[in-house]
Parts: C-alpha cells; sequence; structure tokens
C-alpha cells in the first residue's frame, strides 16, 4: 500500500489484512512480469486472462529451474558473494 505503482491504482486494506489493488492498465508483458514478480504474494487475479499468463509465467519458470524435459539448455542466473 505504500508505493504506488500506476497513477490509477486504487489500494484499500481488507479486513483479513491483505491488500486490494485495482489498476487501469494495459493487459500486457509489463504488467504480467510485475504480478509475476510478486511471487506468492500475489492472488485473485482479474481478468482470468491475466490470471492464466501469470501462472504459465510462474509453471516455466518453475520448469526452467527444475530442468527442461526436453534437455535444451536454459539461462543460468548465479548468485556472487
Amino acid at each position: 500500500m505504500e508505493r504506488k505503482v500506476h497513477p490509477s491504482q486504487v489500494a484499500q486494506l481488507r479486513s483479513d489484512g491483505s491488500v486490494e489493488v485495482r489498476l487501469d492498465v494495459a493487459l500486457g508483458p509489463p504488467l504480467v512480469a510485475y504480478l509475476t514478480g510478486l511471487g506468492a504474494a500475489v492472488s485473485d487475479i482479474e481478468p482470468r486472462d491475466l490470471r492464466e499468463r501469470v501462472v504459465r509465467e510462474h509453471r516455466e519458470a518453475v520448469a526452467a529451474l527444475e530442468g527442461n524435459a526436453d534437455g535444451s539448455a536454459s539461462p543460468r542466473v548465479t548468485g556472487g558473494g
């Protein structure tokens, strides 16, 4: 609730402590990437098409992390330290 991500954003605190956020934005790759980046902190995405796109991105990420069934190479990210 502290950070406004879009001028159309309306956020409302629910009685269970969660936050409902409404945006009037295009349903394109930037929104999908933003929602995917929130991970498990996001739920109840509407419309359905957007929810399905976010779920697909998560599934593809898990498949890539677990190794592709077809044996193709995936980009690797390693931590530094």
